[in-house]
C-alpha cells in the first residue's frame, strides 16, 4: 500500500467531474491482552456480589475509579454492578413476597379449626417450604453467575451475564 491518500472522482452538478482525496483512518491496533491488575480488580468487582450492598457499593467505587483507566475493567466492572442491582432487587421483590404469601397464609390457618386447620397448616408449611426453596436457588443462581464471572474476568475474557451485557442488533 502507498502513503497517499486513495483518489475518488467526485462529480458536481454544475462543474466537470475532479479527483477529491479520502483519507482512510489507520488499521485499528490489536487489542492488548487485560494486565494482571486490570484482571484482578474485574474479578473482585464481581465476587463482590457475594456481600450484597456492600459489595455493590465497592463494585461501583471500583467501576467509577477505572473507568477511564481500563476499558476491561470498566466493562466487567460495570455489568457486575448492574447484574448486583438486578440481584438485590429480584431477591428484595421475592422475599417481600414471600412474607406477604406466609402472612396471608398463616393467617387462614390459625382461624381454622378442627381437621380442616390441620391441613391449612400443612398447606402452609408446604407453600413456604417451596417458596424458601425457590429463594435460596435463586440466590445460588445468582452467586454461582458471579463467580463465573470472576474467573472468566482472571483469565482476561470478557463475561456476559443473562438479561444484560450484550448489545442488541
Amino acid at each position: 500500500m502507498s502513503d497517499r491518500p486513495e483518489q475518488i472522482e467526485t462529480r458536481s452538478a454544475v462543474g466537470p467531474a475532479r479527483p477529491a482525496s479520502v483519507s482512510l483512518p489507520p488499521p485499528a491496533a490489536p487489542a492488548r491482552p487485560p494486565h494482571v491488575l486490570e484482571r484482578l480488580l474485574a474479578a473482585i468487582a464481581h465476587l463482590l456480589m457475594l456481600l450484597s450492598v456492600p459489595g455493590l457499593i465497592v463494585a461501583t467505587l471500583i467501576w467509577l475509579s477505572q473507568r477511564r483507566r481500563s476499558s476491561f475493567v470498566a466493562m466487567q466492572a460495570r455489568s457486575a454492578v448492574l447484574w448486583q442491582l438486578l440481584c438485590n432487587v429480584l431477591l428484595v421483590l421475592f422475599a417481600g413476597v414471600l412474607l406477604v404469601i406466609a402472612l396471608t397464609s398463616l393467617g387462614g390457618a390459625v382461624t381454622s379449626s378442627g381437621a380442616s386447620g390441620e391441613s391449612a397448616v400443612t398447606r402452609l408449611v408446604g407453600s413456604l417450604l417451596g417458596l424458601y426453596v425457590s429463594l435460596v436457588l435463586a440466590a445460588l443462581f445468582f452467586g454461582v453467575s458471579a463467580i463465573l464471572g470472576a474467573i472468566f474476568a482472571l483469565f482476561g475474557k470478557t463475561f456476559h451475564y443473562p438479561l444484560i451485557g450484550r448489545k442488541r442488533r
